[in-house]
């Protein structure tokens, strides 16, 4: 899989976490890096929801250093039915889709840790509380994290050690009325990369930030520097929530037209 379909696959993800009946909003994704070759992307997505299905629609999608995914685009769509715990990927230009279930995703990340080992020392993280502020109407708590620790991984005969520096700036809100109306059927899944060290540093991120409430805006900082500890560049990404509004929604918005062709799960980008 792609970094930037990654990318794309985790803010579809933040999307179905927060679901609620009849509405719609955009979500906006920029990456920037200093580095020569590093990630420099914007993804506009439009995303709708009738309580149980999402549906996110891409507007714009640009992208250096990587190359277009069939997965991603003007015709493109991705498709989750909460009720079958489900992700389509719809080409409405070829009449086709491709299915994977949360489920099968999980499982075959667990597969990839029994080939891939990962260690993590030294993980240390520190949160500071800086004043509330209004984001895109929203009044938020405001809070930063300094994120270090060191990876090793090891794949076969290769071993490499990356040392890990992250900053993340997070604007959420409990005044998003929507927050308490999740998807439950999502919400009490167990995500486990599979990865023990991992999964407990990301539950220790989770544990800081819990009270934090809706994430509005999330601008995340990562830091590559050299053995002498001088910065070689930086890695942006910030995410925004905007344009939230209530919508009704016909049945069909959410169902995949008869006439389109299931593609085999071995042409998926998953």
């Amino acid at each position: 899989m792609s970094k930037k379909v990654k990318l794309t696959l985790i803010v579809f993800l933040l999307s179905i976490g927060f679901v609620f009946a009849g509405a719609e909003w955009t979500l906006k994704t920029v990456t920037t890096s200093t580095k020569k070759h590093g990630p420099n992307s914007t993804i506009i997505a439009k995303v709708f929801t009738d309580g149980v299905n999402i549906r996110q629609q891409f507007v714009e999608i640009k992208s250096k250093n990587s190359k277009e995914s069939p997965y991603e685009g003007e015709d493109v769509y991705w498709l989750y039915r909460g009720k079958e715990d489900v992700i389509y990927v719809v080409n409405t230009k070829d009449k086709t889709y491709t299915a994977v279930s949360l489920d099968t995703m999980l499982q075959m990340t667990r597969a990839i840790g029994k080939i891939v080992k990962f260690e993590i020392k030294d993980y240390n993280i520190k949160k500071t509380i800086l004043p509330d502020e209004v984001v895109n109407g929203f009044k938020c708590k405001h809070v930063k994290l300094y994120i270090t620790y060191k990876m090793k991984m090891k794949i076969a005969f290769i071993k490499k050690t990356v040392n890990v520096e992250e900053e993340k700036e997070l604007w959420g809100s409990k005044d998003f009325k929507y927050f308490k109306n999740m998807e439950s059927a999502f919400i009490k899944k167990n995500f486990k990369t599979g990865f023990e060290e991992l999964d407990d540093a990301i539950q220790q991120e989770v544990n800081i930030t819990k009270d934090l409430g809706f994430p509005i805006k999330t601008i995340e900082v990562s830091i590559d520097r050299d053995k002498k500890g001088k910065i070689k560049g930086k890695t942006i990404t910030t995410t925004e929530l905007l344009n939230v509004k209530v919508k009704n929604f016909s049945k069909s918005f959410f169902e995949i037209p008869k006439d389109y062709q299931l593609m085999e799960r071995e042409n998926t980008p998953f």
